[in-house]
């Protein structure tokens, strides 16, 4: 019989050598459920290796003794070309597609199997139109607002069924989990909303309703979710939330028509739709004024939290707001209909509600005199409108690729960082997709040398572990 990992809570990890490296990986029972965590670190100094791009799975023990060598290489090989056949009893390396259609169903696609007619790994259908979804920091549970039935629905992300429903006296509108994901606060979603709902996302219950005036609301945090903010159209005021206590402690005028409230870095920005642009600096209290030309509709914040995009379709333009400078250094002209700008690490793509080829430019370009706008060929293919219901772009989980949903494709295409062509396409069979997101499983450095993700397995029962380290290092097995 294959030595096996024991799983059960409190035995003591096994540490194992290989390639001048100490390895351990332990599972760890939490209140909604396993966590993984490999360890890693050198052998001879005891220092945590950094910066890996571990993959692992875990297998049923086999009867022929632990797999070494080629035996072991060609297992992991087989697990990463993601076969259907080749599966692992559990993967700790999942990414999927979540993909919002216009017919009221969330389907899941895993862009991992190699056989394309089983990439669709299941549908769900909404009793309604979607306003709002946002995942659970652990990957374990998604939530969606829907309006018309005063409904937030809760989807557990294993087997994508819906865990909860939960029934609200005001329709919700806007969702934002709390950065240690215990609360998932809920905007409302019209002007007859004047209160935002606080759920325990452990309980999956209303524990709290917070008074902050007339919907709709926008929600962001700041100092670790110690602080909640809220702002809207018809609100004349940034409300202020203390986080624990779920009391309001505080508002600052910004008069009416407020479209967007973003946060970057330390900076919240409150943007009108007449072009008054307000920063607020959350660690210093100061205020800034970044005066536009009317007619803004959203803001987005890049990475790293110093460049802002305005949209302002009226004017067939997005105007670039340096956020640490609190000033516009210009804008880019001739953008048919502008609706979202989104982010890899190093890019910003500029998406057009009229379907045009997306505009993309380099982050560390803007500080330049003249930032050149690149057009990206998407072949004739358009993309989906996002719209209240979410992004219909994001990054890819290493932040060098750009998955865009195309409607008339019913497919989603992979764009490379930088890049003026399409990668490839993955075929959404059974909707017209109007917005997606990732769910990303893999494990992802927590802290230096130590690798976390949420699991789904029986702690009681035994498994083998096949690994990946990357990096050419090489793969190992017990």
């Amino acid at each position: 019989m294959t030595p096996a990992l024991d799983l059960e809570r409190g035995h003591a990890p096994e540490v194992w050598e290989h390639e001048g490296m100490h390895i351990s990986l332990t599972f760890e029972a939490a209140e909604r459920g396993p966590i993984a965590r490999l360890k890693v670190t050198d052998a001879e100094s005891g220092e945590p290796v950094r910066g890996l791009t571990p993959r692992a799975w875990l297998d049923g023990p086999g009867e022929d003794g632990p797999l070494k060598g080629a035996a072991c290489g060609a297992r992991v090989q087989e697990l990463k070309e993601g076969g259907l056949a080749e599966r692992a009893e559990v993967d700790l390396n999942g990414l999927r597609v979540m993909l919002l259609n216009d017919d009221h169903t969330l389907s899941v696609v895993n862009p991992q199997i190699a056989l394309k007619q089983t990439r669709l790994e299941a549908l769900l259908r909404l009793p309604g139109e979607v306003a709002d979804w946002v995942l659970h920091p652990d990957g374990r549970s998604l939530y969606l607002s829907i309006p018309e039935l005063k409904q937030v629905l809760v989807v557990e992300t294993q087997g994508f069924g819906v865990a909860s429903t939960l029934a609200l006296e005001e329709a919700p509108g806007a969702l934002a989990v709390s950065p240690d994901g215990r609360h998932l606060w809920v905007g409302g979603a019209g002007a007859e909303a004047s209160a935002l709902r606080v759920i325990d996302t452990y309980d999956d219950r209303v524990v709290e309703e917070v008074e902050v005036g007339p919907g709709p609301h926008q929600v962001v945090f700041s100092h670790g979710g110690h602080r909640v903010w809220v702002a809207g159209e018809r609100l004349r005021e940034l409300v202020a939330i203390d986080g624990p206590s779920k009391r309001r402690v505080g508002a600052v005028a910004v008069g009416k028509g407020v479209v967007s409230l973003v946060r970057g870095g330390d900076y919240l920005a409150v943007a009108r739709r007449d072009g008054e642009v307000r920063l607020f600096d959350v660690q210093r209290g100061s205020v800034a004024r970044v005066p536009l030309a009317a007619g803004v509709a959203r803001l987005d914040v890049a990475p790293g939290g110093r460049w802002a995009f305005a949209m302002q379709p009226g004017l067939k333009q997005v105007s670039v707001i340096d956020l640490a400078r609190a000033t516009s250094p210009g804008a880019f002209r001739g953008i048919e209909a502008p609706e979202e700008v989104v982010f890899t690490k190093n890019f910003a793509y500029i998406e057009s509600a009229a379907g045009a080829q997306p505009g993309m430019v380099a982050l560390d370009a803007l500080a330049g005199r003249e930032p050149s706008l690149q057009w990206v060929s998407t072949r004739g293919v358009g993309m989906a409108r996002g719209g209240g219901a979410g992004l219909s772009a994001v990054p890819g989980p290493d932040g060098r690729s750009l998955f865009v949903a195309s409607p008339g494709q019913r497919a989603i295409m992979v764009l490379g960082e930088g890049q003026h062509g399409l990668l490839g396409r993955i075929d959404n069979r059974v909707g017209t997709p109007r917005a997606l997101m990732l769910l990303d499983r893999s494990l992802k450095e927590e802290a230096p040398g130590v690798y976390s993700t949420a699991a789904a397995l029986d702690l009681a029962s035994p498994r083998a572990l096949r690994l990946d380290l990357g990096g050419g290092i090489g793969a190992f097995c017990f």
